[in-house]
């Protein structure tokens, strides 16, 4: 798996080892360090293998292979579900209580799939890319209204996409 981010670059080896270069002015390459550019892969710190990575503007966040999604770097709008706004620069298990399929970072959001098929977001939600009915920000993960059906899930800049059962797209 390879995902590119607004500045930096992370890749999952088939060995589950999480790898991440580039711009990491916000600790978002997980390898415990703020600020600097890394031209080349630098480990993501820790023992966890994951199964899935995408990269937001300024954080990280990955699907470990237990089903257990992890966040890094920057956490203004508290994109990295941890219930603060406090940025972290290695991986961060964020609390969800059901085991996830997917995990996908927006500009300044996260969301998951849970593997009963109801999406959750938290960070930034100015523009509704939360899908909860609010225009505020979330530092814990935050159930998506209305959509209790998806198969797979995708968050960009500012707006959020899941495919459903049916195979029709819910934006928001």
């Amino acid at each position: 798996h390879i995902a590119a981010g607004y500045g930096h670059s992370c890749m999952i080896k088939t060995s589950g080892r999480a790898f991440c270069w580039g711009n990491n002015r916000w600790a978002q390459l997980g390898n415990d360090k703020e600020g600097g550019d890394f031209p080349t892969p630098q480990r993501v710190v820790g023992p966890t293998l994951y199964s899935d990575i995408s990269n937001g503007f300024r954080h990280t966040c990955a699907l470990g292979r237990g089903g257990r999604a992890h966040c890094w770097g920057s956490n203004e709008f508290g994109q990295l579900g941890l219930g603060n706004r406090l940025s972290k620069g290695t991986p961060q298990r964020v609390s969800i209580a059901r085991r996830l399929t997917r995990v996908t970072a927006g500009f300044f959001h996260t969301c998951a799939l849970r593997n009963d098929g109801v999406p959750l977001c938290w960070g930034d939600g100015g523009a509704g890319q939360l899908g909860n009915g609010s225009l505020g920000s979330k530092t814990a993960p935050t159930r998506v209204e209305l959509l209790f059906d998806a198969q797979d899930i995708n968050a960009g800049g500012y707006h959020t996409c899941a495919l459903k059962e049916n195979k029709f797209l819910a934006c928001w």
